[in-house]
């Protein structure tokens, strides 16, 4: 019967940041301005977060991925949209610390 040992380092379970976001209001009006609010969002380890806002569905015809959000500050976590056409827009967000990226997180 022969023996071995095993060494080496276990590799770190990956901590991946957490996207949260939230949207104000709820039921925008055509013309309006919607905040997206990802300030919620987190990172188990404390690093700094990027964040990308994405427009997952939104009605036939809308021009809101073409004009995008715009930045309601330097940090990147607060962006606005207008929506132009009756219907429903589904904003997603993920977030990186780096090296990991978020699951997608949304709102309607």
């Amino acid at each position: 019967m022969s023996e071995f040992v095993l060494s080496g380092k276990i590799a770190a379970q990956a901590r991946i940041p957490k996207a949260d976001l939230l949207a104000d209001p709820q039921f925008g009006v055509l013309g309006s301005i919607v905040r997206l609010d990802a300030r919620g969002s987190s990172d188990p380890d404390g690093k700094p977060l990027t964040y990308a806002f994405s427009f997952v569905t939104y009605p036939i015809g809308s021009q809101v991925p073409v004009e995008g959000f715009r930045l309601l500050e330097a940090e990147g976590d607060r962006v606005t949209f207008s929506p132009d056409i009756v219907g429903q827009y589904t904003i997603g967000l993920t977030v990186s610390n780096g090296v990991y990226t978020s699951e997608l997180a949304q709102t309607v």
